[in-house]
Order: C-alpha cells, then structure tokens, then sequence
C-alpha cells in the first residue's frame, strides 16, 4: 500500500512541475510571438505610409501630366516607381513575419503531444510496475480457475 502512496505522490508532483514547467514555455512562446506580431504590424503599417504618400505622388503625377511639362511629371513617375519598389519589398517582409507565426493552441496541442509520448516511451517504459502488475502495454494475465473435484 506505501508503495502506491508513494507513486500517486511522486505522480502529482510530476504533474505540477509538468504544468509549471509547461505554462512557463507559453509564456515564453507567447512573448516571442507577440514580438514577431509587432514587427509584422509594424511592417504593413509602414507599408500602409508609403502607400498614403504614394497616393498623392499619383496625383501629383497627373496634375503635371495634364500640364504637360515633362521633365517634372518625368522625375514624379521615377518616385512613384521606387515608392511602389518599396511597398512590394514592406508588404512582402511583412507577409513573411506573419506566415512564420504559430497559434497558441496549435503550439499547447504540439507541446501536449511531445509529454504524452514522452510519457508513454521514456517515463512508463522505465519505472518497473509495482508488484503484482504487468508491465505497461501488455494485458493481465487472465485468471484460471482449478477445476473443481467431483464429489461422488
């Protein structure tokens, strides 16, 4: 019976350090991820500027355009073509920062996954079972009964 006491006991401590250890790693996922989310927001908003000021770069563009005065609708076009450059190069660096992001419950699901097998092929596969009980993985050896004496 102290046996089992004992187990059950080292088995609840397991599983606090396990949640502890557990809501710690989160933490430090969460805090990663979060930074990764800044910078990607941080990214398409600067994108987002570029993209305002490109707006009336365009309607700067036509005005002169209409005006018909080349060499100053000529040096607009050229800034609207690096300002398109740099939109396409902020949306696409942002778009990357996003994709590489993990949600967190597919990140407690994988973590949950990665203790169930080391639970079952490292921890359960060393501890001897307690006396009296098969090994983890095999069935109980089935019980067979003597057969009864006749009594004549």
């Amino acid at each position: 019976m102290g046996e089992w006491l004992e187990l059950l006991r080292a088995l609840g401590q397991s599983l606090a350090d396990l949640a502890k250890a557990e809501l710690a790693a989160l933490k430090a996922e969460l805090a990663r991820n979060g930074r990764t989310l800044a910078i990607a927001l941080g990214l398409s908003g600067a994108a987002l500027m570029v993209v305002f000021w490109l707006v009336w770069l365009l309607i700067y563009t036509a005005v002169q355009i209409l005006a018909i005065w080349l060499p100053l609708w000529g040096a607009s076009l050229v800034m609207v073509g690096v300002l398109l450059l740099l939109v396409a190069t902020l949306a696409l660096l942002g778009m990357s920062k996003l994709k590489r992001l993990e949600s967190p419950a597919a990140t407690a699901g994988r973590r949950w996954e990665d203790h169930r097998d080391w639970w079952d092929r490292r921890l359960l596969a060393e501890t001897p079972p307690p006396a009296g009980l098969p090994p983890p993985g095999l069935p109980p050896e089935p019980v067979t009964a003597e057969p009864e004496e006749e009594i004549p």
